[in-house]
């Protein structure tokens, strides 16, 4: 009979939302002063943000280290039965909303918020559980990174600069090409030799556009 009822709880545990487990889980040890109670709402917004097809490889591959981390059998602390055994769970979650927050943009956290609700400025009290909670584990944050491999995380933020690069380059093209039919067009304005109203009105506005100067290197080029 004991061996049914276990059976039957396991299978209720199953169908749950691993959401409500861990809201659920963390219930237990929550009081007005205890970080515990944002896992579950930081770990939907890591799957918001994961989920969602406008983030970036480089934010979903930080959202999957986080999460992966969360299924593991053994974690750096696997005591599931004090409110501890989810303290480094929680601070991977911070943390990467807070790499995400620093180096991707603030504004994919605050697209993908959803239904969550933070009573408090969600930047702010990121960074004060990553704060909060590298105080109470102390070395081990350097054991749960590794765990995840964001001790050895130079080599993709450096193939994330480069990626910013290689957009910024492109914008830099798209410039000039702009500058360069901008060129075209005011030379053909500059030579029409007319002195209506309308015309010299015109060539002075180009003139004395604040982007003139510019303009006209690329005018040059039309002369050589």
């Amino acid at each position: 009979m004991d061996n049914n009822i276990d059976f039957e709880r396991k299978e209720v545990l199953r169908n749950k939302s691993y959401y409500d487990c861990l809201k659920r889980a963390v219930d237990n040890y929550q009081d007005d002063e205890d970080i515990l109670k944002y896992l579950p709402d930081f770990y939907q917004l890591l799957c918001n943000i994961g989920c969602n097809n406008k983030s970036q490889w480089y934010t979903k591959m930080l959202v999957n280290a986080a999460l992966s981390y969360l299924v593991l059998e053994e974690d750096i602390i696997t005591d599931k039965r004090s409110k501890d055994g989810y303290l480094d769970d929680l601070y991977i979650c911070a943390y990467v909303l807070k790499e995400i927050r620093d180096k991707v943009s603030k504004n994919i956290i605050l697209d993908n918020m959803g239904g969550l609700d933070f009573e408090d400025d969600i930047f702010q009290l990121i960074y004060d559980i990553v704060n909060r909670a590298s105080d109470i584990l102390g070395d081990k944050t350097e054991k749960i990174l590794d765990i995840v491999g964001f001790s050895k995380f130079t080599l993709f933020d450096f193939l994330y600069d480069q990626d910013k690069t290689k957009r910024l380059m492109m914008r830099k093209e798209k410039r000039r090409l702009l500058y360069a039919m901008l060129a075209v067009k005011a030379n053909s304005i500059l030579e029409i030799e007319s002195e209506t109203y309308q015309m010299m009105k015109l060539r002075s506005l180009i003139r004395t556009h604040h982007e003139f100067g510019e303009i006209k290197r690329y005018m040059e080029f039309i002369h050589d």
